[in-house]
């Protein structure tokens, strides 16, 4: 779960490019202009805004929205520390693009040992309606930025892959505001329901604190019940087919090696999505970790994103 563009834990990863551009609020964004939004405020929150990126030669038909959702383990990151060059991708093939932050949950002191136990203000449940008001401002905004409302993609790193399938198949997207989903090396499952007290490393002592902060309930062995409502494996849904698109890097390393982050358990979440009949496809690139490695591979799978918003956003 740690951020595809900034530090979490001491651990490194991608892209630190400090995002640049000048904000423009004129009353009437020409269609014809490129525009940069910044720092639009969808909440009281500092934490709830976000950066909205207009193509030229746009229109309220044809130009599709992506969403995009920086990672952190859920503790840190900001949507400022995603690299341009990703933003620029979409946008270059005719995309509006929203970079949203939102609140986050209190990562004080967790990777101390052993985790210091501190009830987190914010829970998962706080920043997946948080991504809801996100999404409910761009609709909001759409004709006035003549851009189209009823094609909108959602796509996330690490973290940000979680929230957007949990937002996804939230009530708050039963309309199906949100019409697909990118997942890059996501939490998948976080249900996780014992650990070995008796051996216990930094990561299994990491685990009960985890599951408390990110919840607001206390870790409980062999009882998954409030980590599976946060899990995507557990809360996807064939009444609600939302299209995903799982992109995995080989060597997926994660947070204090969190267990369930590996090849096998997205090839379990893959073979639930077609059991319900979910629209879904799995894409590895090879030779990566968490991060996707250079510009290249990093750029590869943005545009397996891309294409297969594509295929699901006509």
């Amino acid at each position: 779960m740690r951020s595809l563009y900034s530090p979490v834990f001491g651990l490194i990863v991608f892209g630190m490019l400090t995002l640049t551009g000048c904000e423009k609020e004129a009353d009437a964004l020409s269609e014809a202009q490129a525009h940069t939004l910044l720092d639009l405020a969808y909440g009281t929150d500092d934490k709830q805004k976000m950066d909205v990126y207009l193509p030229a030669n746009r229109s309220t038909e044809e130009t599709r929205v992506a969403i995009f959702i920086h990672g952190g383990a859920f503790m840190t990151g900001d949507r400022k520390d995603v690299a341009r060059t990703i933003i620029d991708r979409y946008v270059s093939q005719g995309w509006a693009v929203a970079n949203i932050s939102y609140r986050l949950v209190n990562g004080d002191q967790i990777d101390s040992i052993p985790p210091a136990r501190i009830d987190s203000d914010i829970l998962i449940k706080d920043q997946v309606a948080d991504v809801s008001a996100a999404v409910d401002y761009i609709l909001a905004h759409a004709r006035d930025w003549a851009v189209n409302g009823h094609r909108i993609g959602m796509v996330g790193h690490s973290a940000g892959g979680t929230l957007a399938i949990l937002y996804a198949y939230s009530d708050n997207n039963a309309s199906g505001k949100v019409k697909a989903v990118g997942n890059l090396a996501g939490a998948v499952d976080l249900a996780f329901t014992q650990y070995d007290v008796d051996n216990a490393s930094a990561t299994k002592l990491f685990i009960p604190e985890f599951i408390h902060r990110i919840t607001g309930r206390a870790f409980e062995p062999g009882n998954a019940t409030y980590s599976e409502s946060v899990s995507p494996y557990h809360v996807v849904k064939a009444d609600k087919p939302i299209p995903i698109i799982n992109v995995f890097p080989e060597h997926n390393a994660v947070l204090l090696d969190l267990p369930k982050q590996d090849r096998g358990t997205y090839d379990r979440f893959t073979e639930r999505l077609s059991a319900l009949g979910i629209p879904n496809r799995f894409v590895e690139i090879e030779g990566v970790s968490h991060d996707f490695g250079g510009v290249e591979t990093r750029r590869q799978a943005i545009d397996e994103t891309i294409s297969f918003f594509n295929e699901y956003l006509q």
